[in-house]
């Protein structure tokens, strides 16, 4: 039976019955690309660099080369082609590793530098072609978006040239997206009055956190500087820039403001009209307020710091119990005032004199030193 039911099986495979499962399709995979040196002096003897690439498909590998290229940030390119390791250019082999390498020019500037590998496919006796894509290094470093770059330095000199920091969030014709949008917004503004202060770390976004936002004043007699506080001493034009300084990789970046100083801000001065003392008849009750106007916030409401004795609510205050009832008034600062100094008004809910009447029983003894009723 058991040597039966074999040829039975081996019967159905051969008639077609049973197929053999299928194959995915998948694309080639870049096992690795690298370039050494990741990076170069231009003052060193050796500025050449080398590339490796090595590439995997079931099926193998169609190309026999693939190209190599450098670009700047402004679009100039040097390239060069590397080729297959393995000399018959077996296309079944699985795995293929390409190499080949360049000798930079000496011309050649300082900076920050892309490589790239051009797109590799897999062997078409798959019955598919598919492509890599374009090809870079994976990470080599943290440097802000430098980090699978070459970097180019002369003397140790990288002299990246980088928007280290983004703003100001106050000027919204920039068209900024800004990470912390509750902090950088338009609604956020400076103000520009003598005897204020400008900080741009509340205004400018850092992009590199390692590097110090730093200010500095070419008006000094308008607006003065620290390095770090920009302050505001007379009205006139300030011109001051925000920068983060030149280091071994960054060069220096700079935004330049010119903006107007007017006269400083002035404090609002309230008039609290009186508030006569009240009966505590009838409590718990409510009672009108005077009203209390400034130019700086219009209308000024009353808040109370004795809240268990009355409660203000709009122009009125609700009495509760009879004591010294505390209001304040105070105006918050704007753009163009200071916050008003804090005003205080009390008056007293009284209780109204009141007479006992009572008869006193005939066998009461007056002379008597208590009295027991």
């Amino acid at each position: 039976m058991k040597v039966k039911s074999t040829i039975f099986a081996f019967s159905i495979l051969l008639t077609g019955l049973v197929s053999a499962p299928a194959i995915a399709t998948e694309n080639p995979v870049v096992e690795s690309f690298t370039f050494t040196p990741t990076e170069i002096d231009l003052l060193d003897s050796n500025i050449k660099l080398s590339f490796e690439l090595i590439v995997s498909h079931p099926f193998g590998i169609e190309n026999s080369s693939s190209f190599i290229t450098i670009k700047d940030s402004v679009g100039s390119t040097w390239g060069t082609p590397i080729f297959r390791t393995d000399l018959l250019e077996n296309l079944a082999q699985k795995k293929v590793t390409y190499k080949g390498a360049l000798t930079l020019p000496r011309t050649i500037s300082p900076g920050v530098y892309t490589v790239s590998a051009s797109e590799v496919r897999n062997n078409k006796i798959a019955g598919y072609s598919y492509s890599t894509g374009e090809i870079f290094a994976k990470k080599i470093r943290d440097l802000t978006e430098a980090e699978n770059s070459l970097l180019i330095r002369s003397g140790g000199d990288l002299n990246y040239v980088y928007k280290t920091f983004q703003g100001p969030s106050y000027d919204s014709s920039l068209s900024i997206t800004y990470k912390n949008i509750n902090k950088y917004n338009s609604s956020n503004k400076p103000i520009w009055k003598a005897g204020e202060t400008f900080n741009p770390l509340d205004f400018y976004e850092p992009k590199v956190t390692s590097l110090e936002l730093q200010i500095k004043s070419s008006t000094p007699l308008t607006c003065s500087s620290d390095g770090k506080i920009l302050k505001l001493i007379s009205a006139g034009n300030c011109d001051f820039t925000v920068f983060t300084p030149k280091t071994k990789d960054f060069a220096i970046f700079e935004d330049k403001q010119t903006v107007l100083i007017t006269s400083p801000r002035t404090k609002s001065s309230l008039f609290i009209p009186k508030i006569e003392n009240q009966t505590a008849r009838d409590l718990p009750k409510i009672v009108n307020l005077p009203q209390v106007y400034s130019a700086a916030e219009g209308y000024v409401l009353a808040k109370t710091i004795t809240p268990t004795i009355c409660v203000p609510s709009g122009f009125t205050v609700r009495l509760i119990t009879g004591g010294t009832c505390v209001l304040t008034y105070q105006t918050s600062a704007t753009s163009t005032y200071l916050a008003s100094d804090l005003y205080e008004q009390s008056f007293e809910i009284v209780r109204d004199p009141q007479t006992l009447s009572f008869v006193l029983p005939n066998n009461l003894d007056i002379s008597s030193k208590s009295l027991t009723l």
